[in-house]
């Protein structure tokens, strides 16, 4: 079995690739590398004159040697290799006959638990998400309390506006469901810092990337200081920088990590 051709479906920011061979099957990939995703498809098409007329079967092979025969890397090149990869592993659980994660070691979970995107950017708005996604059946549920003119305001004012947003989501989730703070890295450590100390008495279950992914070092340093569990992880590439966030304490577990 060979790869006989590799083809790209742009459907407005969201890229699909599917991965066909000399035998009639055909594999499905994904990137949502939706920042530019038009390069991710240029990067593919580079790709596709290595892995024409290659076994799909040796994926890990081939994500190897596209990963490292370029001195430079950016984040369309693993978008790209990303949307290959899962496309090559699809068609691998359709040769063998089993589903992917029976590749992969096997199903671990009969079942996983849900958070709940509430991002409206209006206070009453978040509130009445909240409170539905609550009388869903939600346990969980994550808010970005920085409004679209949060830039413009002076640090005291912005703790003060995110601080009353969490303290009404909590206000309106009970105590009984984990409230999540997603700040989508729009501030530095130390604003970061001084606001992860006032969200500290709201029980927050995780503060999700305060800052830019720009330093392991800082970003281990808003973790060392607050007791908020912090998530972070969206932006990076590969296993090796996971790497360095987990061995420098850049990101702490979280206190209901056994439901979430």
């Amino acid at each position: 079995m060979k790869i006989e051709r590799i083809s790209t479906y742009l459907v407005e920011d969201w890229l699909l690739v599917t991965v066909e061979t000399d035998t009639g099957s055909k594999g499905v990939g994904q990137s949502t590398f939706w920042g530019q995703p038009a390069a991710t498809v240029q990067v593919i098409d580079e790709f596709s004159r290595y892995l024409t007329g290659k076994d799909p079967l040796a994926m890990d092979y081939h994500f190897q040697y596209l990963n490292r025969s370029s001195s430079f890397r950016a984040s369309s090149v693993f978008a790209a290799l990303s949307a290959i990869d899962v496309a090559l592993w699809d068609i691998a659980g359709k040769h063998y006959g089993a589903p992917v994660y029976g590749l992969l070691g096997g199903a671990q979970r009969t079942k996983i638990r849900m958070c709940a995107l509430c991002m409206d950017g209006d206070i009453d708005g978040m509130v009445a998400e909240v409170k539905a996604a609550v009388e869903t059946g939600h346990t969980a549920v994550k808010i970005d309390p920085f409004p679209p003119e949060y830039g413009t305001w002076a640090l005291p004012r912005l703790i003060r506006e995110v601080v009353d947003r969490v303290g009404a989501a909590r206000e309106a989730i009970g105590e009984d469901v984990d409230l999540v703070i997603e700040a989508h890295r729009k501030i530095g450590p130390a604003e970061a810092i001084s606001l992860a100390a006032k969200l500290e008495p709201f029980d927050v279950a995780l503060f999700e990337d305060p800052i830019p992914p720009d330093s392991v070092d800082s970003m281990a340093e808003v973790a060392a200081k607050t007791t908020i569990p912090i998530a972070t992880g969206e932006r990076l590439h590969t296993l090796y920088e996971f790497r360095e966030v987990l061995s420098r304490g850049a990101r702490t577990g979280c206190r209901s990590a056994s439901r979430l």
